[in-house]
């Protein structure tokens, strides 16, 4: 397929797969990050918080919003 693409293209097939993998990064650099990419290397890094803050974080959180809603 590389071979018959660069046939079509007048080119080499070295150029073919060199200009596919730009365009495939290319592609990828335009992705929107997701929120966890964005933050994903603060992920672990700080130290000295209770261990079930996870666990209680939850009720953290109710307590903000559910007043709000009411």
């Amino acid at each position: 397929m590389v071979r018959q693409l660069a046939r079509r293209q007048r080119s080499t097939v070295s150029h073919v797969i060199r200009s596919a993998v730009s365009n495939l990064v290319q592609s990828e650099e335009r992705k929107p990050l997701r929120p966890y990419d964005e933050v994903a290397d603060l992920i672990g890094s700080v130290t000295g918080l209770p261990p079930d803050l996870s666990v209680t974080s939850g009720e953290g959180l109710a307590e903000i919003v559910l007043p709000a809603m009411r």
